[in-house]
């Protein structure tokens, strides 16, 4: 049976709250900025689809038709 080292974890600092939250809004600003790309790129992802008689077409989905 191998056993692993303990870790030899570092003497705990005190928490730099400031720098947390810093970071945590860049974070977030972040994933907004990922989300919006994917919308894009989600958006134009019909277009970069083979021709429908293409055989490596994907099958479209009947659009639902709003009343």
């Amino acid at each position: 049976e191998v056993r692993s080292p303990p870790i030899d974890f570092p003497a705990e600092e005190p928490l730099d709250w400031q720098n947390i939250d810093s970071r945590l809004n860049d974070l977030h600003h972040k994933a907004q900025r990922l989300g919006q790309q994917i919308e894009s790129d989600w958006d134009m992802a019909p277009s970069l689809a083979p021709p429908s008689d293409h055989p490596l077409a994907i099958p479209t989905l009947p659009q639902e038709t709003e009343s």
